[in-house]
């Protein structure tokens, strides 16, 4: 199976939510003992790991965000564009240390996943052709009623919610589902 980390690529973008995906993933990779190597035909760097007796190719574009199809749709064309895939990436509607996993819905408001879409329709590929892992990186406050809530970035202060760093802690709770996905989407 084929992961895929979206992600900001640079090492200011390293710990921000909008690079969520991409940090579970190079986590995973830690966790095995590889190291992820440039891929220039990809434009990613990329890891070939076997976790728990499952091969995966991990791959994380070197662009940015909004960019992110044009490695995915070179991913698939290296490999097989039959082959089963699935994109990481951050949901600011999740809790931190939660996710998601779906499939065939749309991109709702996320560029990342916009732009592999769009790509991948030369290859014969659509929205349901994708596992979708949305990796959660809102954030809980306190209500004045001490109810917990979700903070809510409107759209002008959306970029720079997800362009802020996590903490170490959330980092650390972002890490540690990752094993547990990969269980769920390779049974």
């Amino acid at each position: 199976m084929i992961l895929i980390g979206l992600r900001n690529s640079g090492s200011e973008y390293k710990k921000t939510r909008h690079n969520a995906g991409a940090i579970v993933l190079e986590y995973l990779v830690n966790e095995t003992g590889q190291k992820l190597v440039n891929d220039k035909f990809t434009n990613s760097e990329r890891a070939e790991v076997n976790f728990e007796n499952e091969n995966l190719e991990i791959y994380l574009p070197d662009t940015f965000m909004n960019l992110s199809g044009e490695s995915v749709h070179k991913v698939l064309k290296k490999r097989d564009s039959n082959a089963k895939f699935a994109v990481f990436f951050d949901d600011v509607t999740i809790p931190v240390g939660k996710y998601k996993i779906s499939i065939g819905e749309g991109a709702s408001s996320h560029n990342g996943v916009k732009s592999i879409i769009e790509n991948i329709k030369s290859l014969g590929l659509g929205k349901d052709d994708f596992l979708r892992i949305r990796i959660g990186v809102g954030k809980v406050i306190q209500a004045n009623n001490s109810k917990e809530n979700l903070y809510e970035p409107g759209p002008e202060k959306m970029s720079d919610f997800v362009l802020s760093n996590l903490s170490n802690l959330e980092i650390v709770q972002v890490q540690s589902i990752g094993k547990e996905i990969i269980g769920k989407i390779n049974p």
